[in-house]
């Protein structure tokens, strides 16, 4: 049974029930990271070459998200003025379709 710890019916026994299964899931995830050999990389405070690596790399992909940001937009524009050229052709064929249909 699934225990909610904000159920105000919770005794204190359920929700140290509650906790307790918690932490067991948390450790069969880290003993499974173990088995599989992952582990979280770690960065070293000691290392300024790689804190400065991460860093350029970083900045590196916020230049490339706001390089895609400018074409979205640019193909948002795009696709307006698109849009507004067709209701513009359409408008214009229709008086077209109707005046001929008016002359016959």
């Amino acid at each position: 049974m699934a225990v909610c710890a904000f159920d105000s019916n919770n005794t204190d026994s359920d929700i140290i029930n509650s906790s307790s299964l918690i932490l067991n899931i948390d450790n069969e995830a880290a003993s499974a990271e173990n088995r599989t050999g992952f582990e979280e990389p770690k960065l070293s405070k000691e290392d300024p070459q790689e804190t400065r690596h991460l860093k350029d790399l970083l900045l590196l992909h916020l230049d490339l998200i706001q390089q895609q940001q400018e074409i979205i937009l640019g193909k948002d524009r795009q696709i307006h003025n698109l849009k507004q050229e067709k209701n513009a052709v359409s408008s214009i064929y229709f008086e077209l379709n109707f005046a001929k249909k008016m002359v016959v």
